[in-house]
């Protein structure tokens, strides 16, 4: 959490009540967050910022290169990345899991890099269906 405040005064950017409190909701979860999702986290913490401010704030920690944003479905989440995963997205009820995908991939990765002399700095890699719940 020191590296995140650390990286946003560096950036000339303000370390507010509500931008401490969604890190640390994003910090918390395992998986990608809806606008809505971190709303409700904030709520049950006591905070009730209007949407603007949230997704101003949302904004900001994505254009910092701090939080990570993916558009599934037309909605944005948000997480901020830690160990590299992928995630599998239900086409029916909109449900995100995580997942993690074997070394393979890691190695294409790579190969990829070296062939076209390119830095990855990320992937983003997310497999649509229906969930468990929603086959059949």
């Amino acid at each position: 959490m020191d590296t995140i405040y650390r990286k946003i005064r560096q950036t000339g950017g303000r370390i507010t009540a509500v931008r401490r409190e969604i890190i640390a909701v994003l910090h918390r979860s395992s998986c990608l967050m809806s606008g809505a999702e971190v709303a409700a986290a904030l709520k049950k913490r006591g905070l009730r910022p209007d949407r603007s401010t949230i997704f101003r704030a949302l904004s900001f920690l994505a254009e910092q290169g701090i939080a990570v944003r993916k558009s599934i479905a037309g909605t944005d989440y948000f997480e901020i990345p830690r160990r590299r995963h992928d995630h599998l997205v239900c086409v029916h009820c909109k449900s995100i899991e995580k997942i993690a995908v074997n070394s393979e991939l890691a190695r294409q990765e790579r190969k990829i890099a070296a062939r076209k002399k390119f830095e990855v700095t990320h992937h983003s890699l997310e497999f649509y269906g229906y969930c468990k719940n929603c086959r059949g």
